[in-house]
């Protein structure tokens, strides 16, 4: 169950990061009002992408810490789809495209899939 972990783990960190280059596309700090623009965006997400990658290693290491990180990146997947699904239904233009409709919902099913699995190594 470990090496199933490690790869749908890099495939919804895989969504996830891909869904943060396409709020780079639609300018999320303008959309949610961010001081310091286009450079603090991409500075925040230095030290996001380096997390999501840490956790990788660490549950490629059987590191206990590393199911910590997968929860976090299960609910992070969950999160960013009905985040931007209240938007979209309260009428918010942004993030309406067909592939990024398709990141959230393959963010979301591997989300869950990921937690799911997450469960089987907790009970086990």
């Amino acid at each position: 169950m470990q090496e199933l972990l490690v790869w749908i783990y890099i495939m919804n960190t895989s969504l996830l990061i891909s869904h943060e280059i396409d709020a780079a596309y639609w300018k999320a700090w303008e959309i949610f009002g961010f001081k310091g623009g286009a450079p603090v965006f991409l500075l925040v997400h230095i030290p996001a992408v380096f997390l999501a990658l840490a956790g990788l290693l660490l549950i490629v290491r059987y590191e206990p810490l590393g199911l910590v990180f997968a929860c976090i990146m299960s609910i992070l997947g969950v999160a960013v789809f009905a985040f931007h699904m209240i938007q979209i239904f309260q009428g918010s233009q942004e993030f309406r495209t067909p592939l990024s409709l398709g990141i959230f919902i393959a963010a979301f099913v591997t989300s869950l899939g990921q937690g799911v699995l997450l469960l089987f190594i907790f009970l086990s």
